[in-house]
């Protein structure tokens, strides 16, 4: 599986859908140009929202490395915030320069997650997120 080293992308929000609409009735003249901008723009904003999308939990949505956990974890919230839990409990100061504090943070997962290939996978995303 793919890791996303990103915060969620737009696709992830189904915006698609939405912009083919607009081009649509832009193309059968449902609806000006001005107002087409204006769209866009309020899809932007939404876009651009760190918590956007109503496809997250309520625990998940205000953090970036949580949906990036959650996206990538099965979509499991209580998964979620135990690997997050886990990781700022064990985590220490400039961790990803430090073997010891590597192994330390993959002690933790491990603990939440079952199979080394996992806590390999899992930390491999955490060590990208800059919330760390």
């Amino acid at each position: 599986p793919l890791l996303r080293l990103l915060p969620t992308p737009p696709h992830k929000l189904q915006k698609p859908q939405i912009l083919d609409q607009l081009i649509e009735e832009r193309k059968n003249g449902l609806i000006e140009y001005k107002k087409l901008l204006e769209r866009y723009i309020e899809l932007a904003k939404k876009v651009n929202s760190s918590a956007a999308s109503e496809d997250y939990p309520a625990s998940v949505k205000g953090s970036a490395a949580k949906r990036a956990i959650y996206d990538n974890c099965g979509n499991d919230e209580k998964l979620t915030n135990a690997i997050y839990d886990a990781v700022m409990s064990s985590m220490q100061a400039d961790f990803r320069n430090s073997p010891v504090k590597i192994n330390k943070i993959k002690r933790a997962l491990s603990e939440v997650l079952d199979d080394d290939a996992e806590v390999d996978r899992v930390y491999e995303l955490i060590s990208k997120q800059s919330e760390f």
